[in-house]
């Protein structure tokens, strides 16, 4: 798996899009305020990753290790994140209006105040995570 630097991540999310990023490892950069719409990421590593308002509408995030990383008041409207591992993820106050999570690893991440409008979850695992409204399930 290849290893992307900060300066070349820069270069790629200012490319026209879409992106086909796919098996790359990103863990530990900034994608923080990022535009990435429609890229693919599928089998990729984001892992402790800051994605902070960033923006991945319609992005391909299926098979990817977010685990760890910060997603707080990202847009994923109508993102991909089948059987993604999202462990210990914050994805407080993040727009996931119409994403595909099915399968995807919710263990210990922080959905306070997301929006899951249309979402769907089903086979998602919960396990000490808070919930929108701020119940743990």
């Amino acid at each position: 798996m290849e290893r992307v630097t900060q300066v070349q991540l820069v270069d790629l999310i200012n490319r026209p899009g879409p992106l086909w990023l796919v098996g790359l490892d990103f863990s530990g950069l900034s994608f923080r305020n990022a535009v990435v719409k429609l890229a693919d990421f599928s089998g990729s590593k984001l892992n402790n990753t800051d994605l902070r308002n960033a923006e991945m509408n319609g992005a391909v995030l299926s098979g990817v290790d977010l685990s760890g990383a910060d997603m707080s008041n990202a847009k994923l409207l109508y993102a991909k994140m089948h059987h993604a591992n999202l462990e210990g993820t914050s994805l407080q106050g993040a727009v996931l209006i119409g994403a595909i999570l099915v399968g995807a690893n919710l263990k210990n991440a922080n959905l306070k105040g997301a929006n899951l409008q249309d979402a769907n979850l089903e086979g998602a695992v919960f396990e000490n995570t808070i919930l929108p409204n701020g119940l743990i399930r």
